[in-house]
């Protein structure tokens, strides 16, 4: 199970949270003791009416939008306004990949990104709070992880991105990205990267729509 996607999530989720104040919402965890634990939405995964359980168990190894959350519940009880920090990494990163789908060549545009990403990943980095967090640290190492992997999805898809900035991890950072091998599933990178990209997008649309409804309901 690559189960890295739901930081992907809870990025945007936290970063959604923290633009405005809720009296009934401290942190992660009571959105989601409120909005997803008994929301047959995320417990049942339907596609326009269709069951898409099996499919999605066959991809990534959970059967809903529910599993996939609860596959690292830890972190819904970060604190949403620091994980909303990592949005502004995670943002570039993602525009990157996407930018680099069905190119041969890199543009200006996502070289802007990846500078935009590495000056913001050495910004989390250097926070003591982050960097003293082992929840912030492994969100962390998954983005430097996926930003690394650039080369490979670049070399795999005959990309030239030899101008895209290194980023070479510290001992610590090397240690944090073999602890999550060791507890997900790993695929090969450039595949990997594209279907947390994919999944993650998937869910967005599904978290968007009840987003909408709890501020509608908050107002």
């Amino acid at each position: 199970k690559n189960i890295s996607t739901v930081e992907y999530i809870i990025i945007w989720l936290s970063y959604k949270l923290n633009q405005k104040t809720y009296d009934e919402i401290k942190n992660l965890n009571d959105f989601y003791e409120a909005h997803i634990k008994n929301n047959t939405h995320y417990i049942n995964c339907k596609q326009g009416g269709v069951n898409c359980s099996d499919s999605l168990k066959k991809n990534i190894g959970y059967k809903n939008y529910k599993e996939i959350i609860n596959g690292r519940k830890g972190l819904l009880n970060t604190n949403f306004e620091y994980m909303s920090k990592f949005y502004d990494a995670f943002k570039p990163l993602c525009n990157v990949y996407t930018e680099l789908g069905g190119r041969n060549t890199i543009s200006e545009k996502s070289l802007e990104n990846a500078k935009n990403f590495v000056e913001k990943y050495k910004e989390l980095n250097e926070d003591s709070i982050i960097s003293g967090d082992s929840s912030y640290k492994q969100v962390l190492s998954t983005l430097l992880n996926d930003y690394n992997n650039l080369t490979i999805f670049c070399d795999s898809n005959g990309i030239d991105c030899n101008k895209i900035l290194s980023l070479i991890p510290t001992e610590t950072e090397e240690s944090d990205m073999l602890s999550s091998e060791e507890i997900c599933y790993v695929t090969p990178p450039s595949l990997s990267i594209v279907k947390k990209l994919i999944l993650a997008l998937l869910i967005f649309s599904v978290i968007s729509i009840f987003f909408g409804i709890f501020l509608l309901s908050t107002n």
